[in-house]
């Protein structure tokens, strides 16, 4: 009898283990059904992005192409005309450079428009504000 009681609880013991390795196995294999159509979303809003890049940019091309500019290239002309202006009626230019990358940072364009004029002089103003927090900049 106590022989029958101690090998019934040993089988119970043993269907119970094994209801949790099922179980464990169950759930790894839904985690890797998750990843898996997670990747495939992923994948499929990555395609559709590049599609909608690449229409943009024949767009683009084609307008480049028939001489009809776009408005971001309007504006960026009338920026520039402004730029040469200011640079024109200015007697020194400072460009203000990140401490951290000071090359990187160098606006080579800017550069050519003011060395074009030899009278004018160029200032290079290095500063490190970087690590502060926007919010914190404009409550000071």
């Amino acid at each position: 009898m106590k022989q029958d009681a101690l090998e019934m609880i040993k089988g119970t013991q043993e269907r119970v283990e094994m209801e949790k390795q099922r179980q464990k196995e169950n759930r790894r294999a839904e985690i890797q059904r998750r990843r898996d159509l997670q990747a495939n979303q992923e994948a499929t809003e990555l395609e559709a992005l590049m599609q909608q890049a690449n229409k943009k940019q024949s767009i683009y091309a084609q307008n480049i192409e028939q001489g009809q500019d776009t408005q971001a290239t309007k504006k960026h002309n009338s920026y520039i005309r402004e730029l040469r202006k200011l640079i024109e009626t200015a007697d020194i230019v400072i460009q203000v450079l990140d401490a951290r990358d000071p090359i990187g940072t160098r606006v080579q364009q800017i550069e050519d428009m003011v060395t074009k004029d030899s009278k004018k002089q160029m200032i290079f103003l290095l500063n490190k504000v970087g690590k502060t927090i926007d919010t914190q900049c404009r409550a000071q």
